[in-house]
């Protein structure tokens, strides 16, 4: 009889995995080294699973967060700044990819 497999563990292992990288992510720190050291014991591939999981997981969170610039409206410093050959006179709106600016020629 085969056995069951998610991800290339028994269902078993998938458990013992999800518990153990579920309880992880409300840890951090110290705590979490601790924790991770005694649920994983002596399994060095459940370890290496548990902090590959728990490495992509902080990345995702880190590109979720809002920017620093994002939280700044910077269009009052940019009026009149030359942009090639074009001074911005006023900013008519902004979202999230970008602003629109009314601007005129400065070449002549």
């Amino acid at each position: 009889m085969e056995s069951n497999t998610i991800g290339g563990m028994t269902e078993q292992d998938w458990d013992r995995f999800s518990s153990i990288a579920a309880e992880a992510l409300e840890m951090s720190g110290d705590r979490r080294e601790t924790f991770l050291r005694e649920a994983c014991a002596s399994d060095a591939g459940l370890r290496s699973r548990v902090d590959r999981f728990l490495m992509r997981a902080q990345d995702a969170a880190d590109f979720l967060e809002p920017s620093a610039a994002g939280t700044v409206s910077l269009h009052g410093d940019r009026a009149g700044m030359r942009v090639g050959p074009y001074v911005l006179a006023e900013c008519l709106g902004e979202g999230g990819m970008g602003e629109v600016w009314s601007a005129h020629r400065a070449d002549g």
